[in-house]
């Protein structure tokens, strides 16, 4: 396996936080791409640094995550603001022993470079959990996923997905026992997974849990962002499947892009999905 990681602490492109003096330090000289995302009547804005001539896909992760983490602070914020109750936290692990996760390109090249960058113990641990993982998958074939021309996946399938891997009773393997061992590092799709009413709603055991609504699903933006960089289709790889699909993948993993762009892609796809969120919540076509 090669190394496809994203830069350590994402210092070729990432968001500029005002408070912390180190990323201010670094982002001195740096290319600066504007960011603003509209949400519910206010607007986001973000500085993304480019420190970078070139990047690789994996390198769009950190600010990803940075972003998505911003969006669904201020959601969540206002939902607990209207005394709804959200359970999720780290050390809760209910959703990660019924869902199986959707890891976009960009987001399987970094994981498995971590993976590969860990300790030789713990990464030996994740691997042997991960191909465990996998070879209960393909024993299993989950259903065919689709995706619009948003590249988003209908709930009808993801639906489907969520019962057929609930069947075969894969826990996520990154989990270790009631904790995640990469939550700094988890998915986008996870990190913008919150419900609210109670945690034994999400273990199916009532049916007190609803999902928190995300007016941008950074999922969808870094899967429109690669596929816009690659000119290819928005594609999700399976969590457990990422090492064998990066292997079959690997020359994608080590193509560069020039680095503003990335970045400006990535600004005006979070941009647009804002809106289109804005538009879906008003009615406005």
């Amino acid at each position: 396996m090669q190394q496809y990681s994203a830069a350590q602490d994402g210092s070729h492109l990432f968001v500029v936080d005002p408070c912390s003096y180190t990323q201010r330090r670094d982002a001195e000289g740096a290319a600066i791409i504007g960011c603003e995302v509209p949400i519910a009547g206010e607007t986001l804005h973000f500085q993304i640094a480019v420190t970078a001539g070139q990047v690789r896909l994996a390198d769009l992760v950190p600010a990803a995550r940075q972003l998505g983490d911003a969006i669904s602070r201020r959601v969540v914020e206002r939902a607990a603001a209207e005394k709804y109750s959200i359970p999720c936290g780290r050390g809760c692990s209910a959703c990660c022993r019924r869902y199986l996760v959707p890891v976009t390109v960009c987001e399987a090249f970094a994981l498995t470079g971590q993976v590969l960058a860990a300790e030789p113990p713990e990464s030996r641990r994740i691997q042997r959990r991960l191909l465990l993982a996998a070879r209960r998958i393909m024993e299993r074939q989950p259903p065919k996923l689709s995706f619009d021309g948003s590249g988003t996946c209908s709930d009808t399938d993801l639906a489907a997905t969520s019962r057929w891997y609930e069947q075969i009773d894969v826990r996520c393997p990154f989990l270790e026992g009631d904790c995640c061992s990469i939550y700094a590092a988890r998915p986008v799709a996870c990190r913008q997974h919150f419900v609210h009413g109670s945690a034994e709603g999400c273990t199916g055991h009532s049916d007190d849990a609803e999902r928190l609504p995300m007016p941008v699903q950074m999922a969808d933006v870094l899967g429109l962002v690669a596929a816009e960089l690659e000119s290819a289709a928005v594609e999700a790889v399976p969590l457990p499947l990422i090492p064998a699909w990066c292997d079959l993948n690997a020359e994608r993993g080590l193509r560069t892009w020039p680095a503003v762009v990335a970045a400006e892609t990535l600004a005006r796809t979070v941009r647009q999905a804002a809106l289109e969120g804005m538009r879906e919540v008003s009615g406005v076509c």
